[in-house]
């Protein structure tokens, strides 16, 4: 792979995306891409179009991600008001106070926007789940400040333009017309080195020897290997790769665990030569006008949502998606978050 084939990558043009109703062209073939899209397309072709052509979703949104937006929501409020202390100490207020500031503060917002929140049901006892719970969350958020707060050894960076490196979308440009796109939750410096840093919630074990079964699904892994690529040229900032900064979230506790993933510039050439590869492949799934099935996948990750409507005949496939799914706001990569 050439040497060059990064270098001619620069972040997308000063045009304004932000109004463009989806990340499709006037022909219908997506122009923007990011790792959940990738990702689907990777994973199956017909899920793919089921989810982001025809935005079909199911009507119950998910508990686990519901539960991972609001801790991901409370770690954002807290580094965010944190960066702006050290960038701009106020006064005599010193680092304790704007450490229990911070700490309040995203408290006070996860309490609210997870007001109403219920965790999913068992489908063995048919009650409500007993780890990711309202109460859960607001012990692992307090756990978590307490134990990476003040002491935690990868500090946020501050961007070029003075903005602390926190919650950042990204997009730029691989072709005349295509762009990636994503959004980092930080980028920090570990040591002599700068990584983007991934939080994760998880039910799986994220500490001890057991840990590495979890790590290792990161590497290889598409939506790392994009934020690192992201980082790097729409940010300028060139890292080593992804610290996956993960909570096991279980009924009696929350136990926290980190690892890093690298990504070297021949994994990053690698990742943007399969990028050209999958989105030729879409080009041609959408002028054939047929989206073929992945089988092998169908059982993966507890069972694909679409798998009972692939597993009937063609003919009566819509009437059970308009029975079970329902067509939401299409995913846009461009909307900034």
């Amino acid at each position: 792979m050439s040497q060059d084939l990064l270098t001619g990558l620069s972040p997308a043009p000063a045009i304004d995306y932000n109004g463009w109703p989806s990340p499709f062209d006037d022909t219908g073939v997506q122009f923007v891409w990011d790792s959940t899209s990738l990702g689907l397309l990777k994973t199956c072709p017909r899920k793919y179009q089921l989810t982001m052509v025809l935005n079909w979703q199911p009507k119950k949104r998910s508990h686990h991600l519901d539960f991972g937006i609001y801790y991901h929501t409370a770690i954002e409020t807290y580094h965010k008001l944190m960066a702006q202390y050290r960038m701009q100490p106020q006064g005599t207020k010193t680092i304790l106070d704007a450490h229990e500031h911070a700490v309040r503060e995203s408290i006070r917002g996860a309490l609210i926007d997870s007001f109403g929140y219920e965790p999913g049901i068992d489908s063995k006892t048919g009650k409500p789940k007993t780890d990711k719970t309202r109460q859960n969350l607001i012990r692992t958020l307090v756990w978590y400040f307490e134990q990476y707060g003040l002491s935690d050894n990868c500090e946020t960076i501050s961007l070029r333009d003075g903005r602390a490196a926190v919650e950042l979308s990204f997009r730029f440009q691989i072709d005349r017309d295509q762009l990636l796109a994503g959004h980092l939750d930080q980028i920090v410096r570990f040591g002599e080195d700068l990584f983007v840093m991934d939080h994760k919630t998880t039910s799986a074990t994220v500490t001890g020897a057991s840990a590495r079964y979890y790590f290792q699904n990161f590497r290889p892994d598409n939506q790392m290997t994009l934020y690192s690529l992201g980082a790097a040229i729409a940010f300028g900032t060139p890292v080593k790769g992804v610290i996956i900064d993960a909570v096991q979230i279980a009924v009696g506790f929350s136990a926290f665990g980190r690892d890093l993933t690298h990504r070297s510039q021949s994994d990053l050439e690698e990742f943007l030569v399969g990028v050209y590869a999958y989105r030729k492949m879409a080009e041609d799934f959408h002028r054939n006008g047929f989206w073929p099935m992945n089988e092998t996948a169908c059982g993966n990750y507890g069972g694909c949502a679409f798998r009972d409507i692939c597993a009937r005949s063609p003919k009566v496939r819509e009437a059970f998606l308009r029975t079970d799914f329902t067509q939401d706001k299409p995913w846009n990569p461009l909307e900034p978050r």
